[in-house]
């Protein structure tokens, strides 16, 4: 089960003389520590690394959890993207962390549900030991808002 928590925050700094937006999507999922969950410069949105933290006792197979959790994070890039002005359609860049290859072909077909266009954005994919809290996705984005 998933928990609703909505932050609405926004900043704008000067940087160069140029404008730079960090904000809290409220649609989004809080981060789990101190840093925006989006900025935004220059036309360039650089989404910080969205995790799906299962606290939760499910009945479901490792492989149904796996996919589950991986459309939450990516139905929430999705989300933080459309705050913004952007989409999926409009990623450049994504990596993605596993804590398990054996998870890797399960990714993949999610991933394909989500990144449907013909020309793809460009990834990398490594597994890592451990993620914060136990997760076992976690997904960071650039994309273009202009």
């Amino acid at each position: 089960a998933t928990q609703d928590i909505h932050v609405g925050v926004s900043l704008s700094i000067s940087i160069m003389s140029d404008t730079s937006v960090v904000a809290a999507p409220p649609k989004a999922p809080p981060p789990l520590a101190r840093y925006a969950r989006s900025t935004t410069h220059q036309g360039l949105n650089f989404c910080s690394g969205i995790a799906a933290i299962s606290d939760v006792q499910s009945s479901d197979n490792h492989a149904t959890a796996f996919v589950k959790r991986s459309r939450y994070v990516l139905d929430s890039l999705r989300s933080v993207l459309e705050e913004v002005g952007s989409g999926l359609d409009r990623v450049l860049k994504v990596n993605v962390y596993l804590t398990s290859m054996e998870d890797y072909a399960d990714f993949n077909e999610v991933w394909d549900e989500y990144f449907t266009q013909d020309q793809k954005p460009a990834r990398t994919c490594v597994v890592v030991h451990q993620l914060p809290r136990g997760a076992d996705v976690e997904i960071e984005a650039t994309a273009f808002t202009a």
